[in-house]
């Protein structure tokens, strides 16, 4: 008899959200993701007070940008800090603290910035030494930064040397040569270097600030400062927060919302009902609920390039798990049935996916899919699963095995655990 835990599994799937919005047929104005900086600047003109009220599924589980690493936080990151680049709502790269499009080497691998005029919410100007600090921040192996070593490792020169401790911080690929000027330097040609520094980990920090903050450096609103088009406030480090629009923002003037207020709901049935008492603007409907509102005229579907996957790990106090062995990890990722899972457990709209690089996000130069150069991988096989599992079994001098998964308390991490868990349980049963 062999014995299984399965606590929880999430599937490889594409996301497709839907929203109920208080606003007709119409797209809400603040999706609250890179589109809040673009979609927030189309107001009526009217000089009315602009308030948007959300529900968010999480707590915010670290507001610091070298970090920060699930949905939750960097979608707030996004919406209080800007880096170099921003993504618009068209999903089109656009420079941000960028004056403009940077000055490239002609063997792609310099990059020099001029630093736009702006200034942090306490009045304090931007400038290059920002960013040199947060980047050496974020590769710092003392920082334990999950994203920083990851994202710059064989892109930005020396980091990988850095992260390994073999040289030191100051020898990251970046430098101020004044205030206005940064200067980048790669390991190598890397074509989607700009836009990596949209992202949380390559945001700016003030150094005096962090460093006078200690260890509570981002611990709540007021442990923070922010150049972004909003800043936050009310945030304990736990529970609900507001933006508050930024009168410092260097676009502030394009910014038509005057706060946003986003409580924690946990709860699809909680939410709907805040939604229908008019309470909250938008909110994010699972499973019966999405069905239930389909022919609803403020429904709106959104298909977002975001991929679940499920995270294996290899290595516990240092030592080998079980799910190091190769064929133990096959065995898992072809055992459980990802359409099911889509359509039947969330049914949502999401799509079951055999890959990580989602469809419609990546197009060649001549409007190509990146789907289309790529198959499918990790296929549902429950009798190729067997076999991996046996092999891996008998590799490693066992007849049984216990595998713990962990993942979230939402509503659809929990629907997952139960769906995925039953699935494992009877390919596994024996």
């Amino acid at each position: 008899m062999r014995n299984y835990k399965f606590m929880w599994l999430i599937g490889i799937m594409l996301v497709l959200s839907v929203f109920l919005v208080a606003c007709g047929g119409e797209k809400e104005s603040a999706d609250i993701t890179a589109e809040v900086k673009k979609e927030a600047t189309e107001g009526s003109g009217e000089d009315v007070s602009q308030v948007l009220s959300l529900v968010e599924i999480a707590e915010i589980a670290s507001a610091d940008s070298a970090i920060a690493e699930d949905a939750v936080s960097t979608k707030l990151l996004n919406n209080v800090m800007e880096g170099l680049y921003r993504v618009n709502q068209e999903g089109l790269l656009a420079p941000a603290i960028a004056e403009a499009e940077p000055k490239v080497s002609a063997d792609g691998m310099t990059y020099t910035f001029r630093i736009r005029d702006a200034q942090w919410s306490n009045g304090t100007p931007v400038t290059a030494h920002d960013f040199v600090y947060a980047w050496q921040r974020a590769i710092d192996p003392d920082m334990a930064s999950p994203y920083g070593p990851y994202l710059m490792g064989g892109m930005i020169k020396n980091a990988t040397d850095i992260g390994e401790g073999e040289a030191e911080v100051a020898d990251l690929g970046i430098k101020a040569e004044d205030d206005k000027t940064l200067v980048v330097e790669l390991e190598r040609p890397v074509p989607y270097f700009l836009s990596l520094t949209s992202f949380a980990t390559f945001l700016p920090l003030n150094e005096e600030f962090v460093t006078a903050q200690g260890d509570k450096y981002a611990d709540n609103s007021d442990a923070m400062i922010y150049n972004g088009p909003f800043t936050l406030t009310d945030w304990d480090g736990t529970g609900n927060w507001k933006y508050v629009k930024n009168d410092k923002y260097w676009d502030a003037t394009a910014v038509k919302l005057d706060e946003i207020i986003v409580d924690v709901v946990k709860e699809t049935s909680t939410a709907v009902k805040l939604y229908e008492q008019g309470k909250k603007d938008r909110v994010i409907l699972t499973a019966e609920y999405a069905m239930q509102y389909a022919d609803d005229p403020n429904i709106i579907n959104e298909v977002e390039t975001a991929v679940f996957y499920l995270k294996m790990n290899q290595l516990r106090g240092g030592k080998p798990t079980p799910l190091a062995n190769a064929d133990i990890r096959k065995a898992v990722a072809r055992a459980f049935d990802k359409e099911e899972l889509a359509n039947l457990v969330l049914a949502n709209g999401a799509k079951e996916a055999n890959f990580i690089v989602a469809n419609d996000f990546v197009l060649d130069g001549n409007g190509k899919d990146f789907r289309d150069y790529s198959g499918d991988y990790t296929v549902y096989d429950v009798k190729e699963a067997k076999v991996f599992w046996e092999k891996g079994l008998k590799e490693l001098g066992k007849d049984n095995l216990t595998i713990e998964l962990l993942g979230g308390d939402t509503e659809n991490a929990k629907k997952q655990q139960n769906g995925s868990s039953r699935n494992l349980k009877e390919i596994y049963r024996g």
